[in-house]
């Protein structure tokens, strides 16, 4: 089980997260419930050992990193990104730190539905990488060429690509369709994220019909006609 850092660009209205670089820059947020006298810069590194503190107390495995806001100097980036991994490594047995398709090498944000020569340093300081969900097929032979000729003593399974139960801009549509996704990842060595499974509790009226969202379980993971046979079984 992975937890989730999520810096989004929208708490900025210039797209470069207030919250993402006080973190970065290693400060004591303004907000917490400090006296002036200790507001002070602990280094970024403090951040990181909480993360790893939280993930030991509460029996978790490590971090989906999802910074979707403009950075202003990837390298202090990517060096709080090697700092928590190694400790991640040391303290949790099977750690594990994801990173999200979002910011590129020169700290624009562009999602790129793939593992590209803009974003591959990212996966070189994490253990995996979680694509963007507006993938086509033809960006998933670009990201296997990419993976071959950068990482080829790694496992191409670290590459996870994502598809929106929702179906805002996903390969296939989403929904009940997502199937269609799968068909064409399983056609490369990668992995596979699904996000937004809850949609058929919060678009399907589930939350109105409990039967009602147990059938659209079935018919999501098991397929229609066997949701079909469940529903007879109720009646």
């Amino acid at each position: 089980m992975l937890g989730t850092l999520i810096f989004e660009q929208w708490d900025d209205q210039n797209g470069i997260g207030r919250e993402c670089k006080v973190f970065l820059d290693g400060k004591i947020v303004a907000s917490l419930d400090i006296s002036e006298n200790e507001r002070k810069q602990v280094g970024n590194e403090h951040y990181a050992d909480q993360l790893v503190a939280i993930c030991e107390h509460y029996g978790f495995e490590g971090y989906l990193m999802n910074f979707e806001v403009k950075i202003q100097d990837t390298a202090v980036l990517m060096k709080w990104l090697k700092y928590l991994r190694e400790k991640l490594h040391e303290k949790i047995p099977g750690g594990e730190l994801m990173w999200y398709d979002s910011v590129l090498h020169d700290g624009s944000l562009r999602w790129q539905s793939m593992l590209n020569e803009k974003n591959y340093h990212f996966l070189e300081v994490c253990d995996s990488f979680f694509t963007d969900y507006h993938w086509q097929p033809g960006h998933l032979g670009k990201t296997l060429e990419t993976f071959m000729e950068h990482f080829p003593d790694r496992n191409t399974f670290q590459i996870y690509y994502g598809n929106d139960c929702y179906g805002r801009g996903t390969y296939g549509g989403g929904k009940y369709d997502v199937y269609k996704a799968l068909e064409e990842i399983h056609n490369f060595p990668f992995s596979v994220a699904i996000f937004g499974q809850a949609f058929t509790w919060e678009c399907e009226a589930g939350f109105l019909d409990q039967h009602k969202w147990q059938i659209n379980e079935e018919k999501f993971w098991h397929g229609i006609e066997h949701a079909a046979s469940i529903e007879l079984l109720h009646y």
